[in-house]
């Protein structure tokens, strides 16, 4: 009986891949770790890569002097309507210090300050809506403390003349 010899390593078997061969492991490195001056990301040491490996900036040099800045790009928001800041403040106004005037006035400005906003292009929406609904809210408060004022005097002259007559 003839026993068949399995070729060296190194030689092609027919049918087989040839495979690297694995480095054998150095007994003077720890395992999992690096040798000291030695990285396993590459032969190279942090910051010491060869030149010409990366290519140059893509973009040139800045055209500015140190400290200056190119100029701005951005959005520039539309002046603010005047009437508009008015109307908001006497509304708040209108709630606090200046019960019924400042809501009355602060609901007309309010109006007029969106038709010039509607014409001219101003920003200042928000003011202006702002200033109608305190206005609004401040004339109905008015007109409840109104309501209850004569409520309490009613029941102050009809409390008054029930105690007449006993």
């Amino acid at each position: 009986m003839s026993q068949s010899v399995p070729p060296p390593p190194g030689e092609d078997q027919p049918g087989e891949q040839q495979t690297p061969a694995q480095p054998t492991p150095d007994p003077a490195q720890p395992e999992g770790g690096d040798a000291p001056g030695q990285h396993s990301a590459g032969q190279y040491a942090p910051g010491q890569y060869p030149a010409g490996q990366y290519p140059a900036g893509q973009y040139p040099a800045a055209q500015y002097a140190p400290g200056q800045y190119p100029p701005g790009y951005g959005y520039t928001a539309p002046p603010t309507n005047s009437l508009a800041v008015v109307s908001m403040v006497l509304g708040i106004a209108g709630l606090t210090v200046f019960p019924l005037v400042g809501s009355i006035v602060a609901v007309i400005l309010g109006r007029s300050a969106r038709t010039q906003m509607a014409q001219s292009g101003e920003g200042g929406q928000g003011m202006a809506t702002a200033g109608i609904v305190t206005g609004w809210v401040g004339i109905a408060l008015a007109g409840v403390a109104v309501l209850a004022f004569i409520a309490f005097f009613l029941f102050a002259v009809v409390l008054s003349a029930s105690a007449a007559s006993m």
